[in-house]
């Protein structure tokens, strides 16, 4: 039994140092009684509709890396980055792929499980660091079709 969970430790340890040189991570969102998925939609011109999504991921531990504050953070969908984007009509990156996608590149996929295992600060750490994130939603597969949406990582700290 001892033996099983330090090589589990082991193998995780080995995903996040193989993660940390990815230009690109994908998180596998699978909403949770503790995350939160919010959409806050809008019309822009009367004509656009601007998609917002917040995906908030909340620290089950209240503590993290033996520090005395909670640390929360989430991740942002906009169906246009700026209102640059929104005026030219330059959609954030979002496209379908197949469920063979997800085995085929399973080491630069993350899950709220492998960030219970290293903890919210190193996920957090991990992620600042990673040039593209995407996101996949779990609840909005059809017919094995998976949609990934490029998002951008914010973060909250409560004492």
């Amino acid at each position: 039994m001892h033996i099983d969970i330090v090589l589990f430790r082991c193998i995780k340890g080995t995903k996040f140092t193989r993660l940390k040189g990815e230009k690109s991570i994908f998180i596998l969102y699978d909403a949770t009684d503790n995350d939160v998925k919010k959409n806050l939609s809008s019309l822009a011109n009367g004509k656009i509709k601007a998609d917002t999504y917040y995906y908030t991921f909340l620290n089950q531990n209240k503590k993290d890396d033996c520090e005395s504050e909670q640390f929360n953070f989430w991740i942002t969908y906009k169906s246009y980055e700026s209102f640059n984007d929104l005026a030219k009509n330059k959609k954030t990156s979002k496209f379908n792929v197949s469920k063979d996608f997800l085995e085929i590149n399973k080491s630069k996929i993350i899950n709220r499980a492998f960030m219970d295992s290293i903890g919210f600060k190193k996920t957090f750490n991990l992620l600042k660091d990673i040039e593209y994130i995407y996101l996949i939603d779990k609840q909005e597969v059809k017919n094995n079709v998976y949609t990934v949406k490029k998002v951008n990582l914010s973060f909250s700290r409560e004492e």
